[in-house]
């Protein structure tokens, strides 16, 4: 199984499909940051997590709403701790919605996920809206951020020099813009993460390699480029259909693999539109 210790009780697993997932070891039990979604790697990860703790996970830590995210919480058996605007999404989803999700990863990953047939929203045990510390060693800062979604949320591990970014990070690839409701909040919280006082430089991030604060910079040049794309149309009331012919520009900024091409290309789009819709709510 690839998974690193990347800090004393600190593992991470970059290797299952879509996100990364990560395990701390505390004093009072493992937390889980993130949840596998196909079912050999969910039976996989609690196996690792008693191997490695010797009991199962006490909480799990859900640092967005991507389905990709909240399915395989519910299945991993901990309660769990999400931002306020996940337990929002949760609780808006309707079923006809659910169930299409469901399709489109039964379809993808037919193989592991047979299990979400069953699947019904499940609200977090526990919600953030600001800041909360689960004391211990070492003690575990969840806290609400601008990201990827509106209820996304960082981990700092104080003490060690570990963030655990979700989706408000992505290393190497196109972002997931098309539910972010602030892309000025969220480049100003990857400025902070790369100032120098700023103590915690061994970035998770919610997709892609372990990596240092730098790597965060193609990221916001990419969110700035959007704003400035988007921001163009708005000033000249040019309409949204034009946004395909941004598209090269957009897919050439990262790379794509194979077979990925269409997937990507509607991502980047339906994220360009948000950021359109962001900038003209917030200027009218």
């Amino acid at each position: 199984m690839n998974i690193h210790q990347i800090a004393p009780d600190v593992y991470v697993a970059t290797v299952y499909p879509g996100i990364n997932v990560g395990l701390i070891l505390t004093e009072a039990g493992p937390i889980a940051v993130d949840a596998p979604l196909l079912q050999a790697d969910i039976e996989a990860w609690r196996a690792f997590t008693q191997e490695v703790a010797g009991r199962p996970i006490l909480y799990t830590i859900l640092t967005d709403h991507r389905p990709e995210r909240v399915f395989g919480a519910r299945a991993v058996g901990a309660p769990t701790i999400a931002g306020a605007g996940t337990l929002a999404y949760l609780e808006q989803l309707g079923d006809e919605f659910a169930q299409a999700e469901i399709a489109t990863w039964r379809e993808a990953c037919p193989e592991g996920t047979g299990w979400l047939a069953d699947w019904r929203p499940a609200k977090p045990e526990l919600t953030v809206d600001g800041q909360i510390t689960l004391h211990g060693s070492p003690s575990i800062v969840v806290e609400s951020i601008a990201g990827a979604g509106p209820g996304s949320v960082w981990v700092r591990l104080i003490g060690t020099r570990v963030l655990f970014t979700g989706d408000a990070v992505t290393i190497g690839m196109h972002p997931f813009l098309q539910d972010a409701p602030d892309t000025r909040g969220w480049l100003e919280a990857l400025v902070y993460i790369r100032r120098p006082y700023f103590p915690f430089d061994v970035i998770v991030p919610g997709r892609g390699s372990v990596s240092d604060k730098e790597a965060t910079r193609p990221l916001s040049e990419y969110i700035q480029l959007a704003r400035r794309r988007m921001r163009s149309f708005h000033i000249k009331r040019q309409d949204l259909s034009e946004v395909e012919a941004l598209l090269p520009e957009f897919l050439d900024l990262f790379p794509v693999a194979e077979g990925q091409r269409d997937a990507v290309r509607r991502r980047v789009k339906a994220g360009l539109e948000q950021v359109y819709r962001e900038l003209y709510s917030v200027e009218e």
